[in-house]
């Protein structure tokens, strides 16, 4: 089942070109989640890290490009959904 709660169950997304991922993740979240909204980026929690944990973030899993965006659903909880935009990264 392609429930985007996982790397393993990550939407597909089959759009054209990569500039058109965003909004076909958007509108799947949309779709199935309505009303939420981006989560906001958290600053790093230690001194040794040099990077900020952000509401989005790409991934390679088994060969697939991933796209991960955290939301925030309606009822305040955040929410991490695995998109597949093998098919159109790097057009």
């Amino acid at each position: 089942m392609k429930d985007g709660a996982s790397f393993a169950t990550a939407v597909v997304i089959d759009v054209q070109r990569q500039a058109e991922s965003a909004a076909a993740e958007w509108a799947w979240i949309e779709k199935h989640y309505p009303g939420a909204m981006p989560a906001r980026p958290r600053p790093s929690s230690g001194k040794n890290e040099e990077a900020i944990s952000f509401a989005h973030a790409m991934h390679v899993y088994d060969g697939k490009m991933i796209s991960a965006l955290t939301v925030q659903l309606s009822d305040g909880t955040e929410r991490t959904f695995y998109f597949d935009i093998s098919s159109s990264f790097g057009r």
